[in-house]
């Protein structure tokens, strides 16, 4: 019997189950790897003695490590590729001992709860200023923020104003 009367599927055909198939092997990909990431995330954790305190917020517990300073007060935030804050500021925190550091380790980073919805910038501002609150913190602020944290302080410097009226307000 020869193959000459096979019928060949049309080219669009194949296309579509080469694509098809991709699709399928990256999603099981994507799968594995978010599963690894999630599983050797947990270890690494729990290898870590926690450091700093929590703070219970409406939205969850946010962790907050604090240098113990006496100088003016220094909040620094997080942005993305910094998966524990105040572990990898810690050099630059050693030299700002003139400071009252203030590390917020924002919903999803370090010690804080990670599975906190709605994650906007209002949220987020919102989430400084009552951390600032139940710290206690009554002197004029700098805000730093990392990354993507680099918009937080434009976006609460208006609030921050209000409660700390020697604040700069300034932005780079």
């Amino acid at each position: 019997m020869s193959n000459t009367n096979r019928t060949r599927r049309p080219k669009w055909r194949r296309a579509l189950i080469a694509l098809s198939v991709t699709i399928g092997v990256t999603a099981a990909l994507l799968t594995a790897s978010s599963i690894a990431n999630v599983a050797i995330s947990n270890s690494e954790k729990a290898d870590i003695t926690p450091y700093g305190q929590k703070i219970a917020l409406d939205a969850g517990d946010i962790n907050v490590y604090r240098n113990g300073g006496t100088g003016p007060t220094l909040v620094m935030l997080s942005g993305f590729g910094t998966p524990a804050p105040a572990v990898d500021f810690a050099p630059l925190i050693r030299e700002l001992d003139a400071f009252d550091v203030i590390v917020i380790e924002g919903f999803g980073y370090g010690f804080s709860d990670i599975d906190v919805p709605n994650r906007s910038i209002e949220n987020i501002t919102s989430e400084i200023h009552e951390v600032l609150d139940r710290l206690n913190v009554a002197t004029p602020v700098v805000l730093l923020g990392h990354s993507v944290a680099g918009s937080i302080p434009t976006t609460t410097r208006t609030r921050i104003r209000v409660k700390y009226p020697q604040s700069s307000g300034s932005t780079p």
